[in-house]
């Protein structure tokens, strides 16, 4: 949850100005600095997985107005209602139709990769990409170059292909609208 409302509200590239010194004693320098801050109430957070984890997600997203949607062909019908989200029926449409896609899902065979160039290449411009889950999930490279080419607006990973993770010397390094961590689930 915290990597979505930092993607959202832009507290990490915020954080990043006041460190290298960009003044920020005005509120048309603040504003121009926090530009891609965006409100979150009525956006739509679409999940991949609705496990524990997943779920405890979804409340917590409720509880600051998002509207979630989520992906998992393994949850049994009715689930939806009783949660109050909505289910789609393809990885496509929870790509097509969220402003932000978390993943929580396991890495298996049929995931590795979940989200390649064909996936990335169907997000909104404005759209996030948040994987907390497994690092194989998602295609770095594939990545790398939507977040380059603006393909979307931002990601924020803790899980990567290959852990321990390097920043240098990756496929990511350079690229802004990046926020990497190391895996919280370890601490």
């Amino acid at each position: 949850m915290a990597h979505i409302l930092c993607l959202f509200r832009q507290t990490t590239f915020l954080h990043e100005a006041v460190r290298s010194g960009v003044p920020l004693n005005t509120v048309d320098c603040v504003t121009k600095v926090a530009a891609a801050s965006r409100r979150i109430r009525g956006k739509t957070l679409g999940l991949v997985g609705l496990g524990n984890i997943g779920k405890a997600v979804a409340m917590r997203a409720k509880s600051f107005g998002f509207n979630v949607l989520y992906y998992d062909p393994y949850i049994p019908i009715g689930v939806d209602k009783a949660l109050g989200l909505e289910r789609v029926r393809t990885l496509e449409e929870a790509v097509e139709r969220s402003d932000c896609v978390s993943l929580h899902c396991t890495l298996t065979s049929e995931t590795k990769h979940f989200i390649g160039e064909a996936h990335l290449r169907r997000f909104r411009k404005d759209a996030f990409l948040v994987n907390v889950a497994r690092g194989g999930l998602v295609d770095e490279e594939a990545l790398a170059k939507a977040l380059k080419e603006g393909w979307l607006a931002g990601a924020a990973l803790d899980v990567h292909e290959v852990e321990p993770y390097q920043l240098k010397g990756s496929v990511f390094e350079g690229i802004p609208n990046l926020i990497s961590t190391p895996p919280r689930g370890l601490v």
